[in-house]
C-alpha cells in the first residue's frame, strides 16, 4: 500500500482563492496589484486568506467609479466600499448635482446610474408634449413598480394632448412682450416655467406632484416606484405619483389573534399601517416622523409619538439610535429592534413587536413611542416593561375579573414553563425526600427500566419537541398542525415504550410544551425556552441550590436591563406609584392615572369619577381623596 499523500489531502481541504480577471473582478486589488507589478517588475504576493480582511481592505484604494460604461472591464464592477444613497453599480453621482436641462444628458447620467444595459426594468420613454410648438420630454420609471394603467391614461396620455401655454404667463416682475410669429418661433419657454404649469395642469387628475431639483430626488423618486418627467430645457424634473407595490390588504392577526377585540393587523405598507394607528387616534397631536434607513435598502421608517404626551427624551434618544445605523439595508421591524436595543446579549427582549394596531395605539396612549418600517408588517413599540410583554390586548376588551384571571393563569404558565423540568431533575436527582412517599415510590418504578440519566431524559424530550415545533412551521399549513399532534404522539408513545423514558417525564414536558404557548409575546416565548435549559443544566449539577442560584443571577440581571432608559421591572423594580396594573388587571374605571415609568408630560388618562350616576363610586374617590396628604397631592410622579 502508498502511502498517505498529505499534500494531496490538504490540497482537497483548502479553499482556492478567487480568480482575478480583468473581465470578472471580484475586487479592486488586482488593479492595484498590477499596477505595483508594473512598478517592481513583479506582482507583489500578498497573503489570500486576508484578502478581505478589514484591516487589510483599507491598505488598498478605492477604485474610482466612473469611466467607459460599455467596457466590461470597467463597468461592471465600480468600486468595494461603502454604498452612500443609492449609489448604484453604475457610476455614482453626487445627491446634491443639478439635473442637465438636455435630455440626451439627462437619458446618458440615467443610463450610467442605473446600469439600464444589464437593468432593463428600468423604462425611460420619448413623448412630445403637446404644446403649440412641440417641446420633447422624457419619462422614467421601474416597469415593475408603477401601475401601467394610471401611468397611460393619467400621465402620458394627458401630456401628448394639445393644450395652449404662454411665455410669458405667471412671470414676475417683467410685462409680457407683445407675442409675434417670428418671437414665438425663436423663443423657449423659461427656465422652470413650464415644469410650474405643468404641475397646476396635473394638480387635479394625477394627485400630487412634487419637483425633482436634484439627481438624488430623482433616483429617490424612482426607487420608491414613482415617475420623473424630463423636458428639453428644464433644469428640474417633476415626479406623478403612480407606484404600484405589491402587498397585502388588512387581514387578521397570524401570531397575536383575540376572540374578543379588533380583528385587524398590520401590513407591509407603512402609509397603510400609519392610517390605521390615525383611525384610532383621530388627534392633530399624533405626529409620524418621516426617515430612511439603509444605504443600499434606503426603506422609509416612521417614528410615532403623541406630542405633549410623551416624554421628548424618549422620542430624542430613539431617533438618535435610529439616525446612527449604517448598515446596507434593513429589511425587517426584528432587524432594526436589534440595532436600537439596550442589552442585544441578553436572552429576554427589551422592546415589543406586535402587529395589532390596538395595541401599538394603547401603547402611545401611555406615553411610549413605535416605529414602523416599509415593507415590514409589524410595530416596534419601546420603552416596555417585563410584565408589558406577558400582557395580552384581549384582557382590556374582558371585564376585569376575566382579565385579571387570565394574567394569572399566564403568569404561573410562564413560571411553569421556566421551572418545572429543572425541578423535576432536582427532586428525582438531588432531594427525593420532598416527595411524598407514595408519589415517591411510583416515580422511582417509572424510572426503573430507563437506563439513562434524568438530564438525558429532558433533554431528549426537549429536543423532540423543538423538532416537532420546528417542522410544524415548515410544513404547509393544510398538514402542519396533523403532523405536529401526531408525531408528538407517536414518538412519545414509542420512547415510553421502548424504556427510553418515564411516562412522567413525558406528562411533564407535555404540560410544560402547552404552557409555553400562552405567552402572548412571540419574542419573549424564545427568550423562556433558552432560559429552561439555563434552569435544567443547574438543577442537574446542584440540585435545588442552582435553581436558586439561577434564579437569584437572573433577578438582578432582570434588575439592572433597561428598555430605552427605562427599568425593564419597573413599577416593580424600582417601586413605583401607579403600579397596580401589573399582574392583576384593575378595573377600567380605577385607572385615572397613566403608568410612571414612560414618564409621560400628561400623567392623567382620565378623570377619577368615572361612574357619577354611582353613589358608591362617588364615595369611594372623596374616601381616595381624603387619604392623601397634602404633600403628596402635589406629587404627580
Amino acid at each position: 500500500m502508498s502511502p498517505l499523500n498529505w499534500q494531496w489531502f490538504k490540497q482537497l481541504l483548502q479553499v482556492d482563492p478567487p480568480t482575478m480577471k480583468k473581465t470578472f473582478s471580484l475586487s479592486p486589488y488586482d488593479k492595484w496589484l498590477e499596477k505595483q507589478g508594473k512598478r517592481s517588475g513583479a506582482k507583489k504576493q500578498i497573503p489570500t486568506s486576508n484578502l478581505y480582511a478589514p484591516a487589510l481592505s483599507r491598505q488598498f484604494p478605492k477604485e474610482k467609479t466612473g469611466g467607459d460604461n460599455n467596457s466590461d472591464a470597467k463597468g461592471e464592477n465600480r468600486g468595494s466600499g461603502r454604498f452612500k444613497g443609492n449609489a448604484s453599480v453604475g457610476a455614482a453621482s453626487s445627491k446634491d448635482e443639478a439635473i442637465p436641462d438636455r435630455l440626451a444628458d439627462v437619458q446618458r447620467w440615467l443610463s450610467r446610474e442605473f446600469t439600464i444595459r444589464l437593468n432593463p426594468d428600468l423604462r425611460l420613454r420619448h413623448l412630445t408634449i403637446g404644446l403649440p410648438q412641440p417641446v420633447p420630454a422624457l419619462l422614467a420609471f421601474y416597469q415593475s413598480q408603477v401601475n401601467n394603467e394610471h401611468l397611460s391614461d393619467m400621465v402620458i396620455t394627458p401630456l401628448m394632448m394639445p393644450f395652449d401655454f404662454t411665455i410669458g404667463d405667471g412671470d414676475q416682475g417683467s410685462p409680457p412682450a407683445s407675442p409675434t410669429k417670428d418671437s414665438q418661433a425663436n423663443a423657449s419657454p423659461p427656465k422652470n416655467h413650464l415644469m410650474n404649469t405643468l404641475a397646476t395642469r396635473f394638480a387635479t387628475t394625477v394627485g400630487q406632484i412634487t419637483p425633482l431639483p436634484t439627481k438624488g430626488a430623482v433616483v429617490d423618486a424612482l426607487t420608491n416606484g414613482h415617475v420623473a418627467l424630463f423636458v428639453e430645457g428644464q433644469s428640474e424634473a417633476l415626479m406623478f405619483e403612480a407606484a404600484s407595490l405589491p402587498g397585502r390588504g388588512v387581514e387578521q392577526p397570524v401570531t397575536e389573534a383575540v376572540v374578543r377585540g379588533p380583528h385587524e393587523a398590520f401590513n407591509e405598507n407603512i402609509d397603510s399601517n400609519i392610517g390605521l394607528l390615525r383611525a384610532r387616534l383621530r388627534s392633530p397631536r399624533l405626529l409620524a416622523e418621516m426617515g430612511l434607513t439603509g444605504q443600499l435598502g434606503q426603506l422609509r421608517y416612521s417614528l410615532i409619538y403623541v406630542a405633549g404626551l410623551t416624554h421628548p427624551a424618549l422620542v430624542r434618544e430613539m431617533r438618535r439610535r435610529i439616525t446612527a445605523i449604517d448598515a446596507d439595508a434593513i429589511h425587517d421591524i426584528g432587524l432594526l429592534a436589534q440595532y436600537v436595543e439596550d442589552h442585544p446579549n441578553a436572552f429576554l427582549p427589551q422592546q415589543m413587536i406586535t402587529e395589532r394596531p390596538d395595541r401599538v395605539a394603547a401603547a402611545l396612549t401611555d406615553g411610549a413611542v413605535a416605529v414602523l418600517l416599509d415593507r415590514s408588517p409589524y410595530a416596534l413599540v419601546a420603552p416596555v416593561t417585563f410584565w408589558n410583554l406577558l400582557h395580552s390586548p384581549e384582557d382590556m376588551y374582558l371585564r376585569w375579573p376575566y382579565g385579571a384571571f387570565a394574567r394569572v393563569v399566564r403568569f404561573v404558565a410562564t413560571l411553569i414553563t421556566i421551572l418545572l423540568p429543572g425541578l423535576y431533575i432536582a427532586v428525582t436527582s438531588y432531594h427525593p425526600e420532598m416527595l411524598p412517599t407514595e408519589l415517591m415510590l411510583s416515580t422511582a418504578a417509572a424510572r426503573e427500566r430507563v437506563p439513562f440519566p434524568v438530564l438525558a431524559e429532558v433533554i431528549f424530550l426537549e429536543l423532540a419537541l423543538e423538532l416537532v415545533r420546528e417542522s410544524g412551521i415548515r410544513i404547509p399549513k393544510q398538514i402542519g398542525p396533523t403532523i405536529g399532534i401526531v408525531g408528538a404522539i407517536i414518538i412519545g408513545q414509542a420512547a415510553v415504550e421502548a424504556g427510553l423514558i418515564s411516562p412522567v417525564l413525558v406528562v411533564l414536558m407535555s404540560v410544560t410544551a402547552l404552557a409555553v404557548f400562552i405567552i402572548p409575546s412571540y419574542d419573549l416565548l424564545y427568550g423562556v425556552r433558552l432560559l429552561r435549559l439555563l434552569f435544567v443544566l443547574a438543577a442537574s449539577l446542584w440540585g435545588l441550590f442552582g435553581i436558586a442560584f439561577i434564579s437569584t443571577i437572573l433577578a438582578l440581571h432582570l434588575s439592572s436591563m433597561k428598555s430605552l432608559g427605562v427599568p425593564l421591572l419597573s413599577p416593580v423594580v424600582p417601586a413605583r406609584r401607579h403600579g397596580d396594573d401589573v399582574i392583576l388587571r384593575p378595573p377600567i374605571f380605577g385607572q385615572s392615572k397613566r403608568p410612571s415609568e414612560n414618564r409621560p408630560v400628561e400623567k392623567t388618562r382620565q378623570t377619577p369619577l368615572q361612574r357619577p350616576w354611582n353613589p358608591a363610586a362617588r364615595v369611594s374617590v372623596q374616601t381616595k381623596e381624603s387619604k392623601k396628604s397634602p404633600s403628596r397631592q402635589g406629587d404627580s410622579s
